[in-house]
């Protein structure tokens, strides 16, 4: 970009790019961007989908004598105690108050034989309102741990007949000795049969049928077929409850479709009861200045979450880049993600220092919002993770990716391209030896990298030059078509500008703040709105493009 800007050209080059990048700018954030074949036969999982209906102990509908099977424990002894079961099967939900001493919890170390011991005698003492049967239920020992020093957790899983419930668990709290809260996140009346009339392997072929693959598909089989039951809504003459299905879970991917895909197969009828994607997305993100840095909300205010498209993420030893809004597999769990903002095609390089983000899966990876400009990044984040870095990456990536969808053959868009920000200069920007140079503010300008049109303005040369033809003479207009289309305003880079508005050469400029301001689009959208008259607009057009024709 340089000072002396020209502004002509703009009613003749308009509708030549406009083509290539006027797409809408809004694009439908999702989990998966990469729809699949397999997304159209999607079974609900009814596990994660089926809800409890929580009513509180002492609710009407409760019968007298479930009230009284509480009142035998005097959970009001030490006050404060809530009781909420769910109306489906009169389980506890969720059951907290103030304490109850629970000797096996006391103590230096207390073991979890011991506790596991103390809470079965608890739970067959109180079978009548607790619901679950000693035999049923299993130590769930990942997931019984100490949370914190004095506290603790025991979790149970449901298990009928030796086949698990999906879903069904108890889980019981400790804290300084006491048990301070339990309840079941489920608990299912299993009357099924645990005896499959289908095999594992007729109900594979019924999950293939499903899917509706080429018999070549390339599977992946994760899990050919574990049993266990499934809670499902039934009504009976009490009103609704859980009733239950056994069912096989069969897990395969598919080569060339992204997902894990689970699928329950009815294990007596054969009905697909679920098929879902169960891999956990998460999203690279941060804050981005939509359009200026000149602090007029909420274009000119950097705003949070946005994605980072197609930015690198490495786990472990496996790399690989987020999709087109930023999502990406963040797995295994406990496992850290990290960005250095060198995507597959943005490459961005921060002259305030090197940007490294990380997260532990399976969270968002958000690079947060900067307090201030240039060289200002998020409290604890890598000195080159700024409001430049952020808004470039963003920035870029959506123009290249609209010129794909028009240029589906052009390399330069398909290869990736480095931004230089915040280099020690001001008051300009520059397109140079194929990358991006964007500076920081002071001499009475803003920071360019933190200016959308003024980075949609340098990739137009770029472009320019790669389009097949070489630079057009004037390059200048061909870049500045490409900022105001992006940024869909008059004013080319508004906010560059400290104070004051660009001079015009002569002309000066209206209200704009940026680097220059395209005059037909301004006075075609007054007449639009009746702001003024067209003979008006008539004489300032034909004024002001006289001089350059």
């Amino acid at each position: 970009m340089r000072r002396s800007l020209k502004r002509t050209l703009y009613g003749l080059s308009i509708f030549g790019l406009s083509t290539i990048f006027l797409f809408d700018n809004t694009q439908a954030f999702q989990v998966r961007q990469d729809k699949t074949p397999l997304d159209d036969r999607i079974v609900v999982d009814p596990v994660a989908t089926m809800n409890g209906d929580t009513i509180p102990l002492d609710s009407p509908s409760v019968a007298a004598v479930r009230r009284a099977g509480w009142d035998r424990l005097n959970m009001n002894a030490t006050s404060g105690w809530r009781v909420y079961l769910d109306r489906k099967s009169g389980a506890p939900m969720l059951v907290d108050g103030a304490g109850l001493s629970w000797a096996a919890a006391k103590g230096p170390s207390p073991t979890l034989e011991g506790m596991e011991s103390s809470l079965r005698k608890f739970l067959r003492d109180n079978r009548d309102i607790l619901l679950a049967d000693d035999a049923e239920l299993r130590l769930d020992r990942d997931g019984s741990l100490a949370l914190a020093d004095h506290a603790s957790q025991v979790v149970f899983d449901h298990v009928v007949s030796g086949i698990p419930v999906l879903g069904d668990k108890y889980v019981f709290l400790f804290g300084q000795g006491n048990l301070v809260s339990f309840g079941a996140s489920r608990w299912t009346d299993v009357r099924t049969s645990p005896i499959p009339s289908l095999s594992a392997s007729e109900a594979f072929e019924l999950l293939q049928t499903h899917m509706g693959l080429d018999r070549s598909a390339q599977l992946k089989v994760m899990n050919q077929g574990e049993l266990f039951f499934i809670p499902r809504d039934v009504v009976t003459a009490a009103g609704p409850a859980y009733g239950s299905a056994l069912v096989y879970r069969i897990v395969v991917q598919v080569e060339g479709f992204m997902g894990t895909w689970v699928s329950l197969i009815d294990a007596n009828d054969g009905t697909v009861r679920g098929f879902y994607d169960d891999d956990k997305y998460a999203q690279v993100k941060g804050g981005v200045l939509p359009s200026s840095t000149d602090g007029i909300c909420p274009s000119g205010c950097e705003q949070p979450n946005y994605p980072m498209p197609w930015a690198n993420i490495t786990i472990g030893a496996s790399s690989s880049f987020a999709g087109p809004n930023g999502a990406f597999t963040c797995s295994p769990g406990g496992s850290t993600a990290t960005t250095t903002l060198n995507g597959q095609y943005v490459k961005i390089n921060d002259t305030c220092g090197a940007i490294s983000q990380s997260v532990t899966c399976d969270a968002d990876l958000d690079l947060g919002l900067s307090a201030g400009h240039d060289c200002s990044v998020p409290a604890g984040s890598s000195a080159g993770n700024t409001k430049s870095s952020r808004t470039g990456f963003f920035t870029l990536n959506r123009i290249k990716e609209r010129g794909r969808a028009w240029l589906p053959a052009n390399a330069w868009l398909q290869a990736q391209l480095t931004e230089n920000v915040n280099i020690q200069q001001t008051c300009n920007a520059n397109w140079s030896g194929g990358q991006l140079n964007m500076f920081r503010s002071g001499g009475g300008c803003n920071g360019t990298g933190e200016i959308a049109a003024v980075i949609a303005h340098e990739i137009g040369h770029g472009l320019d030059e790669n389009d097949g033809g070489g630079f057009d003479n004037p390059s200048e207009a061909y870049a500045d078509v490409t900022g105001f289309l992006y940024d869909r305003s008059s004013c080319i880079g508004r906010g560059f500008l400290q104070s004051g508005v660009c001079g015009g050469y002569g002309n000066a400029c209206l209200t704009c703040t940026g680097c220059q301001q395209q005059v037909f689009a301004t006075f075609v959208y007054q007449v639009d709105m009746g702001m003024i008259e067209a003979e008006t607009v008539s004489g300032e057009i034909g004024y002001r493009f006289e001089k350059f024709i």
